[in-house]
């Protein structure tokens, strides 16, 4: 029976996919999706997408980020970003690890969320290979060779 360290040797790489659809009723959001400073989207988001980042480092850290930025605010109509899916590896943080990320944004709302809904940035900053990190995230201790 192999050990789940043993699994991870056949596949040195991650994939990180995102599913993003927009808001339009005050106009469609612009978007940037970076991994690792690498750019999957930047422009208006007009229709849904599925983002894909691949052949990433398994040992190597992970800053994903997705800004929204020039949102015309108004009381009546919305313009936001609905991630509906965020995948690593097929392990879903969408809906029930979203307390997991960061939402830096021009009101100062902190709450954990899946709903851009404001100008700023949604991050996940992962200092450490992504499976020690999740493990110890999610409460389920550590890995141990």
């Amino acid at each position: 029976m192999n050990r789940f360290s043993d699994l991870l040797v056949s596949k040195p790489c991650i994939t990180v996919d995102i599913t993003v659809r927009p808001i339009t009723h005050n106009g469609a959001p612009d978007l940037l999706v970076e991994v690792n400073q690498r750019v999957l989207f930047s422009g208006v988001l007009d229709q849904p997408a599925t983002l894909t980042a691949t052949e990433l480092d398994l040992p190597e850290p992970l800053l994903i980020k997705l800004t929204m930025s020039n949102k015309n605010y108004s009381a009546d109509l919305e313009t936001a970003v609905v991630i509906e899916s965020f995948k690593i590896d097929d392990f879903e943080f969408v809906p029930d690890h979203t307390h997991l990320f960061e939402y830096d944004n021009d009101h100062s709302n902190t709450q954990p969320t899946s709903y851009l809904g404001f100008n700023g940035v949604w991050s996940l900053s992962i200092p450490e290979p992504f499976y020690r990190w999740l493990h110890r995230a999610t409460g389920q201790g550590w890995l141990i060779d």
